[in-house]
């Protein structure tokens, strides 16, 4: 009945959790990249060349995800706007960017 479903949808995720620590605990250390910062050097680059109050204009995903990133939760330069191109032909793109643009 309801108990049998409630132990057995318990012994199923406790199962789960089990087994996805494991995984984890067992391949973690093949699948760390926190030491690769080839984006991370790429973004202060461009950043470190720009001049002040600069608008930085993207067009793909890697250099845009990459700098805004930077920008945004690193902030070395909040004086920097980064644009992605294609974002600009949407309705909603044109209000979101008042803040920046007042």
């Amino acid at each position: 009945g309801k108990i049998s479903l409630r132990f057995d949808t318990k012994m199923a995720t406790a199962a789960f959790a089990v087994l996805s620590l494991f995984q984890i605990q067992r391949n973690y250390s093949s699948m760390d990249r926190s030491y690769v910062t080839v984006f991370q050097t790429y973004a202060e680059n461009v950043l470190k060349n720009l001049p002040p109050n600069a608008t930085l204009m993207t067009n793909d995903d890697m250099n845009c995800n990459t700098l805004h990133y930077l920008v945004s939760c690193e902030n070395p330069r909040p004086d920097i706007n980064v644009l992605k191109i294609p974002l600009i032909t949407y309705d909603w793109w044109k209000p979101m960017q008042l803040e920046h643009f007042p």
